[in-house]
């Protein structure tokens, strides 16, 4: 099962279709049926409207008869054996047993839920911080050079797996992101399991969502920029790949009108250790040993996938990031102990909280 969330649909159709093709094509789905002859049915039967994806019939254990000249079938009497997208505005709690059901059955399912009652909007977040100093946290190992204790009154956002620290550094962070999709789909029972952070998913990452405390998706967009820097946003409609979770945060922190911008655990070196193997390409690292370029050994450590951190892309994304910034009047520093970063000024991070910086 897959979960399609379609949020804000009136607002956003064109982007919603593009998610859920997305979906099911990258599946193989070519037929399907739709489970709810109602409101949320008809969402999903245009939204496949002339997509070359096949709607069969629509399932309803209440209703008989056609829906959008379609016959309407008894799930529980005349199922087919393709697969079922649930159509409903029910938590997804409520769906439970036609879930055990089709499961049962060996059917693939979908859900599509317009979740805008439980997912908060980006556009919620404009200047939410304006004029105040935030910290963006990477994860290099710097950070176990610097008393991180100190960020608990501060504006704090981090990504990955962060929370590896938390317990040693008593940080309760702010808000929280990720975009590497392998690293996501890696550890999404583990980030799933996070409370009492704000989490921005973006929009190709939301059906690994589990978890929808706390949940705002992100209009993400994945340009390729091998010979030019990326796109970057102060605007909460759509944010830009860079290469780089940083590349995303920066983004984040410019929306809630942050400024300045402190980096930490930016370290910006990388080992490539014996122990990486390759998945289904050389981009594509698969680890079998501990993680020397991160906080935490464990950060990527045996089993672990992710995408091989290209410096030279990272600096090409972090130098568009600076030029933005810079028109805008949005200062960032570098406060990575060590760093080899040098697109932005250095700062010390000791010194940023003696007396009344910021």
């Amino acid at each position: 099962m897959k979960r399609i969330i379609v949020n804000n649909i009136m607002e956003d159709f064109v982007e919603a279709r593009k998610y859920m093709l997305s979906v099911l094509k990258g599946d193989g789905v070519n037929r399907v049926a739709i489970w709810g002859a109602g409101l949320s049915g008809k969402m999903v039967f245009h939204l496949l409207e002339g997509s070359g994806i096949i709607i069969e019939n629509f399932y309803d254990s209440y209703k008989s008869g056609e829906f959008l000249n379609l016959k309407i079938m008894n799930p529980y009497k005349d199922i087919e054996n393709i697969p079922v997208i649930i159509a409903s505005s029910k938590p997804v709690e409520q769906l439970n047993e036609i879930m055990a059901y089709l499961k049962n059955k060996g059917i693939p399912f979908y859900i599509t839920n317009n979740m805008e009652y439980r997912i908060k909007k980006l556009s919620q977040f404009k200047n939410i911080h304006k004029g105040k100093r935030c910290f963006v946290i990477g994860n290099g190992p710097s950070l176990n050079l610097i008393d991180m204790n100190k960020l608990q009154k501060e504006i704090t956002i981090g990504a990955n797996r962060i929370y590896l620290g938390f317990k040693k550094w008593k940080l309760n962070l702010k808000y929280w992101t990720i975009e590497d999709k392998l690293v996501a789909e890696d550890i999404a029972f583990e980030w799933n399991k996070l409370s009492n952070i704000i989490k921005f998913i973006p929009n190709d990452l939301a059906h690994l969502i589990e978890n929808f405390d706390n949940i705002v998706n992100i209009n993400f967009k994945r340009n390729d920029f091998e010979e030019g820097g990326p796109l970057f946003s102060d605007e909460w409609c759509e944010l830009y790949w860079g290469g780089t979770v940083t590349y995303l945060m920066l983004q984040l922190a410019a929306i809630m009108g942050c400024n300045p911008i402190y980096m930490i655990g930016v370290d910006y070196s990388y080992k490539k250790p014996k122990h990486i193997t390759y998945g289904k390409s050389e981009v594509e690292w698969i680890s079998h040993g501990d993680d020397p370029n991160h906080f935490h050994p464990d950060y990527f450590g045996e089993g672990r996938k992710w995408h091989d951190p290209r410096l030279d892309r990272m600096e090409k994304a972090y130098i568009s990031a600076k030029k933005f910034l810079d028109k805008k009047g949005i200062k960032v520093y570098n406060a990575t102990p060590g760093t080899k970063l040098k697109v932005f000024p250095l700062a010390d991070y000791n010194g940023l909280f003696e007396g009344n910086n910021g």
